[in-house]
Formats: C-alpha cells, structure tokens, sequence
C-alpha cells in the first residue's frame, strides 16, 4: 500500500494525516501519530513538515518507520521522498548489470550501458554511478561519433583531461536545462531523497554520505531533434565522482548527425577540446613558435592517423 500525506519533525514528534491505498487502489482513511525514536532533533531552521511522496506499509496498521534524518537547512522548499525499514527492503540494484555487454564500434574502451531509449529516473542514475557500478560498462575513452539512441558511463579519470569528456565531433551542443536532487545514501540504500531548486545546487553544504546528483540537458545545434543528457554526482569534499553518465538521444527516427557550418567559411564547425585549447595558451607564454606548438599538439593528441577525436587536434 502506499500513502501520500505530510509529516511533521518538529520536537522529534512525527504526525501523518493521510490516505492509504489498498491493493484495489481504494482509499483508506488513515491517521497516524507516532514519535520515531531513531530521528534526531531537528535543526532549528523553521522547518516544521516536510512532504512525503511515497511511504510503502504492508498493513493499514502497521506503524510507519520513516528513516527521518537531520534535515539538510536547504531543503526547506524542496520535497523530501523517506522509506520504510521493510524486512523486504533491498539494496539499490543495477537494472543493465545483468545485460551481456556489447560495444560501440566494437571497441572495448567504449561499452554501451544499454542501447535504444530509456527513462533513467534520479534513482536508477545514482545506482548505475554509486551504489552498484557495473565495471564491464564503463567507458575508458570517449565513444565518438554517435548517431544513434544510445547511453555510456565514461571514467573520466581515464581521459587525458576530465573536462573533455563531452567533446566529440558530431557538433555542438547548447545548455537548455538542469535539474538536480540531493541523496543522503547508507550501506549502498538510498535513505532520502529532495529535489534541489534553482541555484541552490551550486550553493548546497553535503554531510558524509550525502550526494548532490546533477543532470543537464543538452540539445544540438544543428539538429534540434537530437538531444544529450548528461548526470554527474558531487559528494561532500565539492569533487565530482570519476564516473559519469551520457544519454545520446532523438526525438523520433535516427539519423546522420554532423556539426553545423561556420557562417563565414561554410566549413563544418568542430570545437577544441577544452585541454588542447589550454595546452596552447600555456606554451605559447614560452618561447615556442606556433609550427612547434601546433607539431608537438598533434602529436600529443595522438597524430593525424591515430587521434580518437579530431576535436583534440589544435
């Protein structure tokens, strides 16, 4: 059965007003009031109750056990999503970790996660990137070129520079949203969950065991159909974690994806990656003249023949 209600933290005392749904989906008249002797005191930040999305009970009226922890200051507005200390309660699982792995272009510095279209909830992304990472998913390198509904994790440690991990020579692709949600994780379970609003993503103060999952949309310069959804995770240090998650996706049928033209010279627009483009300004403060550091770039980037991405030569 699942309710939906509100419950009050104040003075450790927890209230419930709300209605139960049976099996049958019939609503149940349900009242509850209890004190949860595992909740600490709440801060004193104003915050009186906060919403309950979901809480699961096997019986009308078995007592609600919800695992309340100290309520983060910044989640004032935001809703809080608590769970049951159910004997059935399991942890967080992989749903592709029992998949056969295949790869991108057969390459096995380039495993898929999964291949088609996919609705990864906050959830399931934490799970693939945290409490259980399938180690023959994961990408060493950056899967280039693709044209098709798709999603990899990528260890960006692996990567000659982190921030090159989107950098690909299918185009550019522009910033249209984001959206981000604060976990608070134990022994691989997820204890509670609260949407994060605005800029409070970029401001929020996490404990141990505490995450901040961020997710950004991206859609295509060129081609407005063909979208990029990317998830990273922040812990309490402010680091973002190595692994990192990148959803390829079109809005109906696929198809070929190249960059859009530079208006002056009609040529295919291909960004540096963003290392490359530092790497130059660095050497050119030194005495290096541009042949050299040009030469000494594609070199590093691993030669005309043998370069992964051309957006890594200058």
């Amino acid at each position: 059965m699942w309710t939906n209600g509100m419950i009050d933290v104040t003075n450790r005392n927890l209230s419930a007003v709300a209605d139960v749904r049976d099996e049958n989906n019939d609503v149940q008249d349900f009242d509850w009031f209890g004190q949860d002797p595992c909740a600490p005191l709440p801060p004193d930040d104003g915050l009186s109750t906060v919403e309950v999305n979901e809480i699961q009970v096997d019986l009308p009226e078995e007592i609600i056990q919800v695992l309340y922890q100290e309520v983060n200051p910044l989640l004032e507005s935001a809703t809080i999503s608590t769970f049951t200390s159910d004997e059935n309660d399991q942890k967080a699982r992989n749903p592709f970790k029992e998949q056969k792995t295949i790869y991108f272009e057969n390459d096995k510095g380039t495993p898929y996660l999964y291949k088609g279209k996919e609705q990864l909830t906050f959830d399931t992304a934490i799970t693939i990137l945290l409490l259980d990472v399938d180690t023959s998913k994961i990408c060493t390198k950056r899967p280039n070129g693709i044209e098709e509904n798709a999603c990899f994790v990528i260890d960006r440690s692996r990567l000659r520079n982190q921030e090159d991990w989107l950098i690909t020579d299918i185009g550019t692709f522009e910033n249209h949203r984001g959206s981000a949600r604060l976990y608070k994780t134990e022994d691989g379970e997820i204890k509670y969950s609260a949407k994060i609003k605005g800029r409070e993503k970029n401001t929020a103060k996490l404990g141990r065991d505490e995450y901040l999952v961020k997710r950004v949309y991206y859609r295509h310069k060129k081609y407005t159909d063909f979208s990029r959804i990317t998830t990273t995770i922040t812990d309490h240090t402010g680091c973002e974690l190595q692994l990192g998650l990148v959803e390829y996706r079109f809005q109906d049928q696929e198809h070929h994806v190249s960059p859009h033209k530079n208006p002056r010279s009609g040529k295919s627009f291909v960004p540096v990656a963003p290392y490359t483009r530092k790497s130059i300004l660095e050497k050119a403060k030194g005495h290096k003249g541009p042949t050299t550091i040009f030469d000494e770039e594609v070199e590093a980037s691993g030669g005309i023949f043998k370069c992964d991405v051309m957006a890594d030569m200058p």
